[in-house]
């Protein structure tokens, strides 16, 4: 079972998304049994694939879902699809 859900939306503020989740781990207690998803909300390729890279090189430490939207569904609906 799951302690917490954390929904970060990301709409080409790659820079700010990696820092919010290197932040996350830093700071989130390890007692705390979470589930981190990063939804992208119809970033540029670049800005998706930025992310995408560094989630890639932290998944055997820290297991992040990625969803990625093709259109910009607004802050509401990146979060529902989350």
């Amino acid at each position: 079972m799951v302690d917490i859900s954390i929904i970060i939306i990301n709409y080409n503020s790659e820079d700010y998304t990696v820092n919010c989740i290197k932040s996350l781990f830093e700071h989130t207690s390890t007692t705390l049994k979470c589930q981190y998803i990063i939804v992208d909300n119809g970033s540029t390729k670049k800005s998706y694939l930025h992310v995408k890279n560094y989630i890639d090189s932290i998944a055997k430490e820290h297991p992040v879902t990625l969803v990625r939207s093709n259109i910009n569904t607004g802050f509401g609906g990146g979060n529902m699809l989350g």
